[in-house]
């Protein structure tokens, strides 16, 4: 992820390592620990939805319901076989929805700060991390 990200933007483009991350490494791996772990599904806080189509059907994947905080665009590339075993329960929430959520179950994370970052690139400085890369 690192490596493609830097020629990414040495090629004078802008990558999404979080689409990359995703498809190539969250989803996968989690894919292939199900069987392990005797479980049916994955479930990840992402801010989109999944419409789990009748057999023969498709599985849509759609926008949070906030728009402020959708991230269906960094799950668009899971195929069927992914978003038929996906379950994402905070996208029918607005994020304010989800801090009062925590805060009623008494989580240190209701007040925490939105993150942002790039998780591979430390103090969020990507000009930085470029400079010694490139």
């Amino acid at each position: 992820m690192v490596d493609r990200f830097v020629a990414e933007y040495a090629a004078g483009r802008t990558p999404n390592p979080c689409v990359r991350c995703n498809e190539h490494i969250k989803y996968r791996a989690l894919l292939e620990r199900l069987p392990a772990l005797e479980a049916d599904f994955i479930a990840t806080g992402h801010y989109a939805r999944v419409i789990h189509g009748r057999p023969g059907e498709r599985h849509r994947l759609l926008r949070g319901v906030d728009p402020a905080k959708d991230q269906s665009y960094v799950l668009y590339m899971l195929g069927q076989e992914q978003l038929g075993r996906l379950v994402l329960p905070v996208g029918e929430l607005t994020k304010d929805e989800v801090r009062a959520h925590a805060r009623d179950l008494g989580l240190d994370v209701a007040a925490k700060p939105d993150s942002f970052e790039i998780c591979f690139v430390p103090g969020n400085d990507y000009r930085a991390f470029l400079e010694g890369r490139v």
